[in-house]
């Protein structure tokens, strides 16, 4: 298939996507080998993951194509406000636990999640920059736990200046089908709240894919 005749058939495709009830927009991403992404503008208030279906059926029953609904990030408009389609079901912070002694520190984080919690818990050395890592390997850990169909690990953790405020920066990996990619995520860091701070970074760097990975 030449660039002409791929470039018109993806804008067919957009136009089915578009002419679903409640769509929008629709914007595909393609390489030479097939579809990459899918984006799509929504103002129906249709569950997203439903809505996501809706769209593969309609592709594979009008172009013939197959296409694995994790690959379509939906917005969706309310008032006036674009909210992301993970909104619906997303990963939540519910507690978090750490047991020190002089050498050693104990941290346990508990995830929400489709009403269930998942608790991850890291063990190591006490110092501040160790506990900081623990409690994110915790929620790494916890997060493992609520996700079957992929793999995640943390590559980095920094805590940084940004003007007069500390900033919590994550990298977190995903392992899935095979193919591994790079995730990153910041949180503001709040006054008595740095473990908070480092649980949303992580949250942060995972939560736009995970409503479709779960």
């Amino acid at each position: 298939m030449d660039s002409s005749t791929e470039n018109l058939q993806i804008s067919e495709i957009e136009q089915t996507i578009q002419e679903i009830n409640g769509i929008e927009a629709a914007r595909i991403v393609a390489n030479g080998q097939g579809i990459e992404e899918i984006h799509v503008l929504s103002v129906s208030s249709k569950n997203v993951k439903q809505l996501a279906r809706d769209i593969e059926s309609a592709i594979i029953a009008k172009h013939g194509i197959a296409i694995d609904y994790r690959k379509i990030s939906i917005a969706q408009v309310g008032t006036g406000e674009v909210q992301q389609s993970t909104d619906i079901s997303r990963l939540k912070l519910k507690s978090i636990g750490i047991e020190t002694s002089e050498l050693t520190c104990r941290v346990s984080v508990s995830l929400f999640f489709n009403e269930k919690d998942f608790e991850g818990v890291a063990q190591g050395a006490s110092s501040s920059n160790a506990k900081r890592r623990l409690v994110a390997e915790a929620t790494v850990i916890a997060l493992n736990k609520a996700c079957e169909k992929a793999v995640f690990s943390l590559e980095g953790l920094e805590v940084i200046g940004f003007g007069s405020h500390g900033v919590v920066c994550a990298l977190v990996s995903l392992l899935q089908n095979g193919k591994e990619s790079l995730c990153t995520g910041s949180a503001l860091k709040n006054s008595g709240q740095e473990n908070e701070t480092i649980v949303k970074a992580v949250l942060s760097a995972v939560n736009r894919r995970f409503n479709f990975i779960a």
